[in-house]
């Protein structure tokens, strides 16, 4: 499976399981927060080359894996965006901008409807797509995932 999807899917999986827990409350999400900080253990300086003013200097290799690891760091932190951007624009999330300055999100009725139906192997049946998404997330099964992201947005967009 194609890297953005397997990451679609993990991001939606997160969203639709905080938001249908805390269901009818907004709910705030920070992209950022999606995406652990960049690693800089390596490369981050050496102590004795610390300058007058307290910077560290860094070698050009250094600089060059911590630009990197931060650019990897930014395009995971859009691809976060462009997931919460998807659901909101296909009305399966709401949101509204929060005194914190961040956007706060609620599921619309639709979605939540939608992960509120049983469903099992395609069928009706005793569990819902909610409890299959988080499921997937405990078991970090991203085959599962794979199979109940396109069931959530296609029943809730179709409703």
């Amino acid at each position: 499976m194609p890297k953005n999807i397997d990451e679609f899917n993990k991001i939606c999986a997160t969203i639709f399981t905080d938001l249908y827990e805390a269901f009818p409350k907004w709910q705030k999400i920070n992209p950022h927060e999606f995406v652990a900080e960049p690693d800089y253990s390596g490369v981050d300086g050496t102590p004795e080359n610390v300058s007058e003013l307290g910077y560290r200097n860094f070698s050009e290799e250094e600089f060059t894996e911590r630009a990197s690891r931060l650019s990897n760091h930014l395009e995971n932190v859009s691809i976060v965006k462009a997931t919460i951007e998807f659901l909101e624009s296909e009305s399966l999330i709401r949101s509204k901008q929060i005194p914190s300055g961040f956007r706060a999100y609620c599921l619309t009725a639709k979605a939540f409807t939608h992960l509120s139906i049983s469903f099992e192997s395609g069928e009706i049946g005793r569990h819902t797509v909610a409890s299959r998404i988080k499921k997937a997330i405990v078991e970090r099964s991203t085959d599962a995932l794979f199979a109940c992201i396109p069931v959530a947005i296609s029943g809730a967009v179709s409703s």
